[in-house]
């Protein structure tokens, strides 16, 4: 068995190769022509785009992988079925589990690479990435969105900043929240406010409320209220952005450290996105072999006519409905719908489940 298991998985790494080729290709041609405009006003160098393409590639390799997986395995399975091979393979016994166990290693060891290039690989490559792309052809467009929501951040002198609503370009915060800690990272102080402006290098805060604590977390006293209250803070609304990045850059520790970090803030909505986050950075390289699995009743189910074109097709058909419950459930989660850890583990689940039962329903 050890030869058909490497005759399958040869047909499969040819297949898986030759698709990362052809799908990375149109990656960079696709994203090389959006920003045209700009690398012929800015006279970008070559030299530069080839940086800036190759940080690009751990996330290329991430966001292709399943479909380049789902794809060598139709095409291969295809083959088989074109010269009857899988119609010996059954003859001779071997179960639809046995055939598709190369794949399913191979889907494995491709999720297995791909957790790997998550963790060790990517959060570098996108702090780069992320900077030659504003330093290269990202002028006009680095200006942000207008609006930020749910921003959470450390700030300097041990102070967590919460922010319902952030305005990049006015530099105005909404319902605001200041957390001090001391050493040992006791609350000593809160500041919270309904507006503040970052005007002439400082903040003014309007409707400000401070509030002072001892070690044991107690109030010490009344809070002060204040109508326009300006403090000095070493926080520049640039920190903000830069830091809001931080979280995009971050490997399952040091996210699973922030989270710990908040826990105590009180900022639910944002613990709950950052946890949905921390999860689906387990599930999500598993991918690859979750989509292997889904594509093995097809594979083996569909006729001989047209191999190409049906695989192409069933490609892309799977892998949109995959990628469409997949986003919904994660947003299920950031909105609290659904636990986080649910949300990041449903949509593997699901088309497991179904794959399963497909698969045994086959003849």
């Amino acid at each position: 068995m050890r030869i058909l298991d490497r005759y399958v998985t040869k047909s499969m790494l040819s297949a898986f190769i030759g698709c990362m080729f052809v799908f990375m290709f149109l990656y960079i041609i696709v994203d090389l022509f959006s920003h045209l405009d700009d690398i012929l006003k800015e006279g970008v160098a070559i030299a530069a785009l080839l940086n800036y393409y190759l940080s690009f590639l751990p996330l290329m390799f991430i966001q292709i992988s399943p479909m380049a997986c789902l794809l060598s395995l139709l095409y291969s399975i295809g083959n088989l079925s074109k010269t009857n091979e899988i119609i010996a393979m059954r003859s001779s016994g071997l179960s639809i589990w046995r055939i598709s166990l190369p794949a399913l290693i191979f889907g494995l060891l491709i999720s297995g690479f791909v957790f790997m290039l998550n963790e060790r690989s990517l959060p570098k490559a996108q702090g780069i990435n992320y900077q030659l792309k504003a330093e290269l052809f990202e002028q006009n467009a680095s200006k942000e969105k207008n609006v930020i929501y749910n921003l959470a951040i450390y700030g300097q002198d041990n102070k967590q900043f919460f922010i319902d609503i952030y305005h990049p370009k006015e530099e105005i915060m909404e319902n605001v929240v200041i957390l001090e800690h001391d050493e040992n990272q006791n609350v000593v102080s809160k500041i919270t406010a309904k507006k503040a402006y970052f005007r002439e290098n400082r903040w003014l805060f309007r409707d400000c409320l401070i509030s002072y604590f001892n070690e044991k977390g107690e109030l010490l006293g009344e809070p002060f209220y204040f109508k326009n209250k300006v403090i000095y803070l070493k926080d520049r609304p640039n920190d903000f952005l830069s830091q809001r990045q931080k979280t995009m850059f971050m490997n399952i520790p040091q996210l699973n450290d922030y989270i710990k970090r908040l826990s105590n803030s009180g900022a639910s909505a944002v613990l709950r996105k950052l946890k949905v986050n921390l999860y689906n950075k387990f599930t999500m390289p598993f991918t690859s072999l979750v989509i292997i699995l889904v594509g093995i009743p097809f594979a083996l189910g569909r006729s001989k006519k047209g191999q190409a074109i049906a695989s192409l097709g069933l490609c892309i058909g799977i892998s949109f409905l995959y990628y469409v419950f997949n986003q919904t459930s994660i947003a299920f989660g950031e909105l609290g719908v659904i636990p986080p850890f649910v949300s990041a583990i449903l949509s593997h689940a699901f088309f497991i489940a179904s794959s399963i039962l497909a698969i045994r329903r086959l003849p």
